[in-house]
């Protein structure tokens, strides 16, 4: 029964502890972080010689006293000259500023050690994902293969304690020998051992596969 519990406890699949590894790894968290300290230098070191563009907006009012008296030509037939006065304006007045930085060397230079940190970065994730992943699939299928030794060695310890309680039952009417009774009480002694040191197998099993998942 402990063992059916602690198999329904650990029902896992392998594609779900890769995912739950990739996700939490603290290895795989490290790189990642590194990486994208990496990219954020990067990014920096582009703004030391790539141009930028700066827009400002500046509004404007014209009174009517100043638009006044303007001439324009009065529609009909012959067409007359006449003077009108467009009232006050108002509105935004948009600009737009390129900067282009003078040539950096060092700024050049900044940027291509940026870019090859940049690389290593993912390089050093790309490892340790797939370090992880073999770790996660080697602890995963030793943690199963654990459980399954504890059910053989069970099914062992079931079948020692009928042959005992078979030699107890052939004692006591005269059929067995005592050391057959001893024989077989020492064979269900070695069975129970043999079972605790597969839970413990499990046990460690479980923890190792833990601490891969993160």
């Amino acid at each position: 029964a402990d063992g059916a519990s602690e198999s329904g406890r650990m029902m896992l699949s392998l594609d779900r502890a890769l995912a739950i590894a990739r996700a939490d790894n603290p290895g795989i968290a490290i790189d990642r972080a590194r990486r994208a300290r990496a990219d954020g230098a990067r990014v920096r070191s582009r703004q030391a010689f790539s141009p930028r563009i700066s827009f400002d907006a500046t509004h404007l009012r014209l009174d009517s006293s100043v638009l006044d008296d303007i001439p324009v030509i009065e529609p009909g037939f012959p067409p007359m000259l006449g003077m009108h006065g467009l009232g006050p304006l108002d509105g935004q007045v948009v600009g737009a500023q390129l900067y282009q930085p003078l040539i950096n060397v060092g700024a050049w230079n900044a940027r291509r050690q940026a870019g090859s940190a940049l690389d290593a970065a993912e390089l050093s994730l790309h490892r340790s994902r797939q370090e992880v992943e073999v770790a996660v699939v080697e602890s995963y299928f030793g943690a199963q293969t654990a459980r399954r030794q504890v059910e053989a060695e069970q099914k062992g310890l079931a079948t020692a304690l009928r042959a005992l309680r078979q030699a107890e039952a052939g004692f006591e009417q005269d059929l067995i020998a005592p050391v057959d009774v001893l024989s077989a009480r020492t064979r269900v002694a070695e069975m129970k051992a043999r079972v605790a040191a597969a839970e413990a197998r499990v046990v460690a099993a479980q923890a190792i596969l833990r601490r891969v998942l993160g």
